[in-house]
């Protein structure tokens, strides 16, 4: 049972979990997961956790009110994490968290509308390390913006509206220790996306 022609899942051979909140072309209650198989997405809501699905799943015209994934083999350099959204008021919340298993996130990107600000910082063992922030902030409240995320061997790499704005350095090594990807968001997301060169997740 095919959830929507906007959905389509590439080969992979790594696990990616996912939840979503609605499709526009056939909505899904909140709360109910999906489920890629090969080719299609199906609604999978009889059971209580994230569905472990095989494929990497690229969406378009999809409305997202939070987005998680989890990869067993965990993170490589490769991949790039396309984010679309938009915040309408100052105090909109939205985040970007790549996590381990014992709770540490590796890396922790945020923009902050309140003070034209994009901040980069990691939690390691309990405690928030040193804020890193981007000169430049090019988004605007009231308006959508695109984020970009993605990893060479030392860094993280951060990009809105097409312009550079953080280069953060590794402080969770080996990264392979980094197994789940968390965006949150207060408004719907208008487009989540994961892609890679080469081999990105595992």
């Amino acid at each position: 049972m095919s959830m929507s022609k906007n959905i389509s899942s590439r080969a992979a051979t790594e696990e990616v979990w996912f939840k979503a909140s609605g499709l526009l072309s056939q909505p899904m209650p909140a709360g109910e997961r999906g489920r890629d198989r090969g080719d299609v997405l199906e609604p999978w809501s009889q059971l209580r956790e994230l569905v472990a699905p095989r494929g990497l799943p690229q969406t378009w015209c999809v409305k997202w009110d939070g987005f998680e994934a989890f990869c067993a083999g965990g993170l490589a350099p490769g991949w790039t994490l396309l984010v679309q959204g938009q915040a309408d008021s100052a105090e909109d919340r939205f985040e970007i968290n790549f996590l381990s298993e014992a709770g540490d996130i590796a890396f922790h990107v945020k923009p902050r509308f309140s003070s034209a600000m994009v901040v980069g910082n990691a939690f390691l063992r309990g405690h928030w390390g040193h804020e890193e922030t981007a000169e430049l902030f090019p988004m605007v409240l009231g308006q959508p913006f695109q984020m970009e995320v993605s990893s060479d061997p030392g860094h993280f790499l951060v990009r809105a509206q097409e312009l550079a704005l953080l280069r953060f350095t590794h402080r969770l090594v080996p990264l392979p220790s980094v197994t789940r990807l968390q965006v949150l968001s207060d408004r719907p997301l208008g487009r989540v996306e994961l892609t890679r060169r080469g081999q990105a997740w595992g």
